[in-house]
């Protein structure tokens, strides 16, 4: 398995049994004008927040999750979208979701744009910090301190507007607890069970797959997302186990040289009868 690359590690994420849905072409991204570019980004982080806008409009959080209380809580405590690559992507997809759910709830934009603008912005300035500095900077100020204060912020804006559920930072409290241990029941197994089986159909097939998330930070990066060794592919041959769930492209090749490209969805299944992956040449 080749994990070289600029995106070594995107793969790894929670092994579980999966539900495979039917294979599709690889849609387009998001248009890199829906993000517009800041003075103050870094050299390349605008990358990540176009991929990271892409991830959350494919898989948003269910509205359930976000509508359970009479308020908007800026917390995550279950893994949706944890084990991305490194720092930025991690900023990216937190300021890319925050940004997403209040629009799916309602809020104006004069209630939380300037204010996730200045908590972009400031998250910034800590990650561009020598390392001696970052951590004195991160025990003066941890992130739910600068969660409570992105929602003590927010909420000020929204008492003004007279607008919406009230929008506060609870942590991890016992509501976020449940419903992240409901998600894990309803998800299946921990990281380190086996994974699931490749199939490929007919034998004899390679397959290289590459999380959705990291194709779309290569495909601006690199220009050519379809480069293994640049962009961290997987290489996967059949009767290999495989640790993935979530959005993937995927490069399927057999011996006949026939090549099949595609992006699948790999879904937890809940009853976890579901442990193989097929990919069909025909």
């Amino acid at each position: 398995m080749n994990r070289c690359g600029i995106l070594a590690g995107a793969l790894a994420v929670l092994a579980a049994p999966l539900d495979a849905a039917p294979a599709g072409p690889v849609p387009p991204g998001v248009p890199a004008a829906s993000v517009p570019d800041q003075p103050w980004y870094p050299k390349g982080y605008r990358d990540f927040r176009i991929a990271a806008a892409d991830e959350i409009a494919t898989f948003p959080r269910e509205s359930w999750t976000l509508m359970q209380r009479a308020e908007y809580d800026l917390g995550l405590c279950d893994d949706k979208y944890r084990d991305r690559a490194g720092q930025y992507a991690e900023l990216a997809l937190e300021v890319a979701r925050l940004g997403s759910e209040m629009k799916r709830l309602g809020y104006p934009a004069g209630v939380f744009e300037q204010p996730l603008l200045d908590y972009e912005r400031d998250g910034l300035a800590s990650l561009k910090l020598p390392a001696a500095a970052q951590e004195a900077a991160a025990a003066g100020s941890s992130a739910p301190d600068r969660l409570s204060a992105l929602a003590a912020q927010m909420e000020s804006r929204r008492q003004r507007a007279q607008t919406g559920m009230p929008i506060v930072y609870r942590g991890c409290s016992s509501a976020s607890v449940a419903v992240a241990a409901s998600r894990r029941r309803r998800f299946g197994a921990l990281r380190g069970s086996p994974g699931v089986a490749i199939e490929m159909s007919p034998p004899g097939g390679h397959l290289w797959l590459l999380n959705g998330f990291a194709f779309r930070v290569c495909e601006r990066k690199s220009g050519n997302p379809w480069d293994h060794i640049a962009c961290g592919w997987n290489e996967y041959s059949a009767g290999a186990g495989a640790q993935v769930s979530g959005r993937y492209i995927y490069e399927a090749r057999w011996p006949d040289g026939t090549v099949r490209r595609g992006a699948r969805i790999l879904e937890f299944d809940a009853d976890g009868s579901n442990r193989a992956i097929r990919f069909d040449r025909d």
